[in-house]
């Protein structure tokens, strides 16, 4: 006679409550490990872009190009002084940058998606210089910045009007016609 008190449907419950545990678990590890291989030097979460494969910026001299460019961008000059308040046509190509509205990327030169944001803020500077002052923070270099901004998730576009006041945040990779199309919808052509 078994003088257990144990019913065989008590340790198949048991046996279930072990194995959604050890799932449970084996999920909190997953998530952890994902996170902290998503961390920047600077410990900012850095997402992955969803992109289009056409949109993937070249593998092989990627990281070559992207320092060249990052070498080239100049240091940003933040203002923390008010500006008198424009007309949102940035058409006058004799304003001084601190006329101009300002559009600035925050992130790093070794993330995937700041990266992929260099050669897309490079184009803005060339076409629309004279128009639109076009700023990159190094946020692994300027955690000062990073701060003042409060970068939470990288690459970090904001978006400023003349006057410096903040008008938008865009977070993640972002083509440039898209770009473009959230300075049209805040009323700025360039």
């Amino acid at each position: 006679m078994n003088n257990s008190s144990e019913t065989p449907s008590d340790s198949k419950s048991g046996s279930r409550v072990g194995a959604v545990v050890v799932i449970g678990l084996i999920l909190l590890v997953v998530v952890v490990l994902y996170f902290q291989s998503h961390r920047t030097a600077s410990g900012e979460v850095c997402p992955d872009p969803v992109v289009s494969a056409a949109e993937q910026p070249d593998e092989g001299n990627a990281t070559e190009n992207t320092s060249q460019i990052a070498d080239q961008l100049p240091d940003p000059v933040v203002s923390t002084e008010e500006q008198p308040a424009e007309s949102n046509s940035a058409q006058n190509t004799s304003q001084t940058p601190d006329q101009l509205p300002r559009f600035v990327d925050l992130g790093t030169t070794t993330c995937r998606p700041c990266q992929m944001m260099i050669p897309v803020m490079e184009e803005l500077r060339t076409e629309y210089a004279g128009k639109l002052q076009v700023d990159f923070i190094n946020v692994s270099t300027d955690q000062t910045a990073a701060r003042q901004y409060n970068v939470r998730v990288i690459p970090l576009q904001i978006f400023f009007d003349p006057s410096g006041t903040e008008l938008f945040r865009h977070q993640g990779y972002w083509p440039k016609e898209d770009i473009l199309a959230k300075w049209a919808e805040l009323g700025f052509t360039f």
